[in-house]
């Protein structure tokens, strides 16, 4: 099934120039922006194997030094390097999504590659994308921990859980030059379900004549290779060292929420299913008065604060500020979570005034056309063994940043005062549906809320009455869409889930998805 897209952003050269030169400006407050832009940039030039790839590559280098001390950032090196950056008239950009989503810590990075100090010069190898910067992070702490070390990145292809890497000319010259005497460290913050970049990236070397012995995988979590879904994968896995970073922790004395633990903190009589890898971490503090959650480093948080900040000032979510880098504050709401069912009289009216808030003031993109439908055609087959009719199209009226995630525990009451929590995080984040109609959230308040139909045609028509837009003749085909997303979904957090009793609740969820997507498949065969 399909739950997770491809985050990225397209980008005209003269507004990236800008933006890089406002960051290099701000470097001295916050330098690892600078370095994580720069990395996009590189990144994307790589993909393209444009011409300017290396002058990017060393504008990397040079930043990721001056980040880590080993160099001033104002130097006339950094200058000349963004006056050659010839860019294309438009740049794609993708997500580092440990950097935007599962606070992984860049200085970790930095931390463990000043353990791999040897007797060897070392050729670092990053996995696009992520591993752009981590790959620039990794060569400067080794270089300042006394280390010859140069790098480059590759990019891995082929089926998620059957990666393949064949070198280009310029990157076999380097990995041969290499092989006879370095080190080398494969940088990637993976592994993924299936194991196969990093397999992919090592054995590629292997083959290009780097003994075994001397490749050293540098992962953000241990390898537990029995439960990655790569051909063979724990005897692959054996051949390679593997050098883990210091995971996250909260600060001494807070309580960790993240991975579901939120839920015994809560007055909750039935625990909602919680996909424990894919939550964004959190921490109350000792006082038991705000909650932190990571929203992503430097411009990645950038849109969640924003968002956030809007719900807040409107009175539909609570107030919100920057805390420590990456990560913003909530106070602690007193109060309980909704239940599953319309729990208040105003219930349906907060909704509606809430839809409306959202299709009126976070406007997004337009989605790329076709993608949501291709997902939801492959899920619904996949999860329920029935077909999407030929005619099946999301029409894209009011174009938003969707919520995402209107189930009612998400709602807290409070003297019948509703507040919605997680309603900025989602809407742009690496799951589908990105981008997409305010049809999206409307279908998704119907079918968390499981609403009978006659609370359906109120939430409808007072959203309808508020907006002007009449959502109507769309809601069907996007009940279905988000339907077969929730069931992809949870069918994968079923098979990640670590006991028995977490298996269970999204089993449930599963029944309760593909009933809704058999219905809504029904319901567009007979229209």
């Amino acid at each position: 099934m399909l739950v997770f897209r491809d985050s990225r952003r397209s980008v005209r050269s003269h507004e990236l120039l800008s933006e890089l030169g406002r960051a290099l400006g701000r470097a001295h407050e916050a330098p690892l922006a600078a370095l994580l832009l720069a990395a996009e940039i590189e990144c994307a030039l790589e993909d393209r194997a444009h011409e300017a790839a290396p002058v990017a590559r060393q504008l990397s280098d040079a930043l990721a030094d001056a980040w880590l001390g080993l160099r001033q950032l104002a130097t006339p090196l950094v200058h000349e390097l963004v006056a050659r950056l010839s860019l294309p008239e438009e740049l794609e950009l993708k997500c580092p999504e440990g950097f935007a989503f599962y606070a992984l810590d860049p200085a970790a990075y930095a931390r463990a590659a000043a353990r791999l100090r040897g007797p060897r010069d070392v050729c670092v190898v990053g996995v696009r994308t992520i591993g752009t910067s981590l790959s620039a992070i990794v060569r400067a702490s080794l270089v300042r921990s006394g280390v010859a070390a140069r790098r480059i990145t590759v990019r891995p292809s082929g089926h998620p859980w059957a990666r393949v890497l064949e070198l280009g000319p310029a990157e076999r010259e380097f990995v041969e030059r290499g092989a006879p005497d370095c080190d080398f460290v494969v940088a990637d913050e993976g592994p993924g379900r299936s194991g196969s970049t990093f397999l992919a990236v090592a054995e590629a070397l292997e083959r290009h004549g780097v003994p075994a012995a001397r490749i050293r995988l540098l992962a953000s979590h241990p390898i537990d290779a029995e439960r990655l879904v790569a051909e063979d994968a724990p005897r692959r896995f054996a051949r390679f060292a593997c050098e883990v970073v210091e995971p996250w922790l909260p600060p001494p004395g807070t309580v960790d929420l993240s991975g579901g633990a939120w839920r015994s903190h809560v007055d909750l009589p039935v625990w909602p299913p919680s996909w424990q890898l894919h939550e964004r971490v959190k921490y109350l503090e000792p006082d038991g008065q705000r909650l932190h959650k990571f929203s992503g480093l430097s411009r990645y948080g950038s849109g969640v604060l924003e968002r956030a900040s809007l719900l807040a000032e409107a009175g539909f979510a609570p107030s919100v500020e920057h805390a420590e880098a990456g990560w913003l504050a909530y106070p602690w709401l007193s109060g309980r979570p909704a239940q599953g069912r319309v729990d208040g009289a105003n219930a349906l009216e907060v909704l509606a005034r809430y839809l409306t808030f959202r299709a009126g003031e976070l406007a997004g993109p337009a989605p790329r056309r076709g993608e949501i439908e291709a997902m939801a055609r492959l899920n619904v087959q996949e999860g329920t063994g029935t077909t999407v009719p030929e005619d099946f199209e999301l029409d894209v009226v009011k174009p938003v940043v969707c919520d995402g995630h209107m189930m009612p525990h998400e709602w807290i009451v409070a003297h019948d005062t509703f507040l919605k929590t997680d309603g900025a995080e989602h809407g742009d984040d690496h799951f589908y549906p990105g981008p997409v109609d305010i049809a999206w959230d409307v279908a998704g308040a119907i079918v968390e809320w499981n609403l009978p139909p006659a609370a359906e045609h109120s939430l409808v028509h007072r959203y309808t009455a508020l907006t002007g837009d009449d959502v109507r003749p769309r809601l069907d085909s996007y009940k279905l869409a988000y339907s077969a997303l929730r069931l992809g979904v949870a069918d994968f957090a079923e098979r990640d889930a670590p006991a028995e009793d977490e298996r269970a609740r999204w089993r449930a969820a599963k029944r309760h998805y593909a009933a809704r997507v058999r219905h809504a498949v029904a319901r567009l065969a007979r229209a």
